[in-house]
C-alpha cells in the first residue's frame, strides 16, 4: 500500500508540474553582446532624406523579468556611431513594452559652434525582435526637446536600426549606479 500511494503522489506531481506554465517561459531575453548597426543611407530629418555614413555601437546587455514587466541594462563598450548620446549616455535601461524594447532618454550635449551652450534632445529607440532574441530590427529618433545650437537640422532624426547578438554578455561589465 506505501508504495502505490507513493507512486500516485508521484504521478498526480508530476502531472501537475508538466501542466503548470512556466512563470517566464514567453519573457523576453535581451542577455548578451549586440552589435547595433544605424542605416545612415536612410537617415531623415523632419521627414527628408538626409543621408549620412553608417555608423555602429556594440553594447553588452542583461535583461531580467519580475511583476512589473521585463528590463535590460546596456552597457556601450565601443561605437563609431557620430550622434553624441553614447558619449553622454554610455548606460542605457530598456523596457519591454506592447512586443519591443524601448528606450527614452534625455540628453544634453554641447554645441560645436555659436560660442558654445547646449542642446536639451531625446533619444529614443524601439526594438522589435524578429523571430528570437539574435536580431532585432527597429528605429533610433532624436528629437530636440528644448534648447538647440546655431546649425541645428530642424524636426527629429529617425534612423533604421539593427541589433544582432555578436556573444554574450561581456564578463564583469555592470551598469553604472
Amino acid at each position: 500500500m506505501p508504495a502505490r500511494f507513493a507512486a500516485m503522489v508521484t504521478a498526480l506531481l508530476l502531472g501537475a508540474l508538466a501542466s503548470a506554465p512556466s512563470a517566464h517561459a514567453e519573457d523576453p531575453v535581451l542577455d548578451g553582446t549586440y552589435r547595433l548597426d544605424f542605416d545612415g543611407a536612410h537617415r531623415m530629418i523632419n521627414g527628408a532624406a538626409s543621408p549620412t555614413a553608417n555608423t555602429s555601437a556594440t553594447y553588452s546587455f542583461t535583461s531580467s523579468c519580475g511583476d512589473s514587466g521585463c528590463v535590460a541594462d546596456a552597457v556601450l563598450l565601443s561605437a563609431t556611431d557620430t550622434e553624441p548620446v553614447s558619449a553622454h549616455n554610455p548606460n542605457l535601461k530598456l523596457q519591454f513594452t506592447d512586443g519591443s524594447w524601448q528606450l527614452s532618454v534625455p540628453y544634453d550635449s554641447t554645441c560645436a559652434i555659436g560660442g558654445g551652450g547646449d542642446r536639451n534632445q531625446l533619444l529614443s529607440w524601439s526594438l522589435i525582435p524578429q523571430g528570437g532574441n539574435d536580431v532585432l530590427s527597429g528605429t533610433r529618433t532624436v528629437a530636440t526637446v528644448g534648447g538647440s545650437c546655431p546649425g541645428d537640422a530642424p524636426g527629429p532624426l529617425s534612423q533604421a536600426m539593427t541589433a544582432t547578438r555578436i556573444g554574450k554578455p561581456a564578463p564583469g561589465i555592470l551598469p553604472m549606479p
